[in-house]
């Protein structure tokens, strides 16, 4: 199910973790218990979303040419961390990542310069953007790798929500939470505080 622009959408997820007394919350307003219990579902999420989308691409527009999208371990993770921390879970189930490429092969490409932000030492040399055309309003970044293989070149790495308003998490409770997800569990999520935007009123 998706949203209708501006709307809120709450995705479902297990034990209902972003809600508080009944009330659903932002994931940097929940205490931490409950920070630690989506942490978890994100180590599920993420091996589940690599196990079922590390053979599959997707054919994308960008500039009037076509590009293949791929899936690797870097991109799944950080989508994920988007998904349920930045975005608090609203709108991507579980499904819906596990999923991911029916999302792409809908998304509507966004103008862009490809631009980088900011200097990067990772390998990634242009972003390029999309939202979904299912009424959720998220702006979807593909990165651009050239050192890397050909069907892994291209994958998805972001998540936004440009109507999204709200308090930046405080830097040293992120720092706590990407390093606890970072070290927990057999999964390896990329602890790069920088990468995550808040906007504020």
């Amino acid at each position: 199910m998706a949203k209708g622009s501006g709307n809120t959408r709450c995705s479902s997820h297990g034990g209902n973790p972003y809600h508080v007394n009944g009330v659903r919350k932002e994931y940097w307003e929940l205490p931490q218990s409950q920070q630690r219990t989506v942490q978890s579902l994100m180590k599920t999420y993420s091996k589940g979303m690599r196990d079922n989308l590390r053979e599959k691409t997707v054919m994308m527009k960008s500039d009037g040419k076509e590009i293949q999208v791929g899936f690797n371990r870097e991109g799944c993770d950080h989508l994920v961390r988007d998904a349920m921390m930045k975005l608090s879970g609203k709108y991507f189930s579980k499904n819906s990542l596990y999923n991911f490429d029916r999302i792409l092969e809908k998304a509507v490409e966004l103008p862009s310069s490809h631009a980088l932000y900011k200097e990067r030492h990772d390998g990634k040399t242009k972003f390029f953007k999309y939202t979904d055309n299912e009424g959720r309003g998220v702006i979807i970044k593909v990165a651009y790798n050239p050192t890397a293989g050909d069907k892994k070149r291209y994958f998805p790495y972001s998540l936004d929500d440009k109507k999204r308003l709200g308090p930046p998490l405080p830097h040293s409770e992120r720092r706590e939470a990407e390093r606890g997800i970072a070290t927990a569990g057999s999964t390896s999520f990329e602890a790069s505080g920088s990468e995550i935007h808040y906007l504020t009123r």
